[in-house]
């Protein structure tokens, strides 16, 4: 699929929701539907760790590392799947200026939270986090959820 001429990718209609749709195939949906917006800009962020280091043996099964270094991926612990922003008219009594207001979306399979409760609560807190600075944060399951967030319906 191609971007068109804003550099984003067109709305494509999602696929009918239920509890067993993976959760990557309804973050692929969001992106397109939030992502295809005018005002919105979305980008996967993956957090966790991964090692570098000099290759000395390699298989299969498994990878050696001469001198491994551990290197943290992504903003921190907890931050959402889907992170970017929307822009926003100031209004007229404001000057009258766009700005970009930073968009966090959390997403979570159709049906199900979290099965580890340590990782779902500081996905809270860095939701609740951007809410209070002013941005906008939650959790959703489907593109409709994505939609009220951002305020598109």
């Amino acid at each position: 699929m191609q971007p068109n001429n804003n550099n984003s990718y067109p709305a494509k209609t999602a696929k009918p929701y239920h509890k067993h749709r993976k959760e990557k195939h309804v973050q692929d949906d969001i992106m397109r539907s939030i992502g295809s917006r005018p005002d919105c800009r979305l980008f996967r962020n993956n957090v966790g760790q991964a090692y570098q280091g000099q290759v000395i043996g390699d298989n299969a099964y498994s990878v050696t590392l001469k001198n491994p270094k551990r290197i943290k991926y992504g903003l921190t612990a907890g931050s959402s799947d889907l992170i970017g922003w929307q822009s926003l008219k100031i209004t007229p009594d404001m000057v009258g200026k766009k700005v970009a207001v930073f968009l966090a979306i959390e997403v979570k399979r159709p049906g199900r939270i979290t099965s580890n409760k340590k990782t779902l609560d500081k996905q809270r807190n860095f939701i609740n986090q951007v809410n209070a600075s002013g941005g906008i944060a939650g959790i959703v399951r489907d593109v409709r959820d994505a939609e009220v967030l951002v305020g598109r319906k």
